[in-house]
């Protein structure tokens, strides 16, 4: 009786066998210099190691996945420190609430802008309001990109912003915002 793996029997006719042989002659042949398909090295690990390794194995022995591609976002968006980071969502959340826009365009004049979003010299900083406060300061346009501040509600939820590109900057939970970098 022949045992494949930890100990389990295989049939003399088992596929875990005949990988295995076949994964042997492959060697052989190599070593000889002819030229034979090589059997996967998956087959062969489920014969030494038994198929309860195996996915382990797989996920343990996959390619790293590539960078994600440079985001428009990031080239208009600075490199922030997080106590950066933190004074922006101060600064962004307390205009939002000082400034009354009367006009209807949402936008906040630079007189409410504080400190550090003046610092980040944006083209514009817009509000909404429904449900909650979101922020955007607007950084560079074609395509719009920027940061963008979203007001947390009283269960401590933020309401997403309508953009599709979102990524989470700053998130503390004693803040009363989430700061994300986004483009559209």
């Amino acid at each position: 009786m022949r045992f494949c793996g930890l100990g389990r029997p295989a049939a003399a006719g088992s596929r875990a066998v005949s990988s295995f042989r076949s994964s042997a002659r492959s060697s052989e042949a190599k070593r000889s210099g002819e030229t034979k398909p090589i059997v996967s090295a998956t087959k062969w690990i489920s014969c030494t190691l038994g198929l309860a390794c195996l996915p382990v194995l797989i996920v343990s022995c996959s390619p790293q996945t590539p960078a994600p591609p440079a985001t428009p976002a990031a080239a208009a968006t600075p490199d922030l420190s997080h106590v950066q980071c933190r004074a922006i969502v101060k600064d962004a959340l307390r205009a939002a609430r000082q400034y009354v826009d009367n006009s209807g365009t949402g936008v906040i004049p630079p007189d409410y802008w504080g400190d550090e979003i003046a610092g980040l010299h944006p083209l514009r900083v817009s509000e909404e309001v429904e449900p909650n406060i979101i922020v955007y300061i607007v950084l560079a346009e074609n395509p719009e990109s920027g940061l963008c501040v979203c007001q947390l509600d009283s269960l401590g939820n933020a309401t997403p912003p309508a953009v599709s590109h979102l990524v989470k900057l700053c998130a503390d939970p004693d803040l009363d915002g989430v700061l994300y970098r986004y483009w559209r």
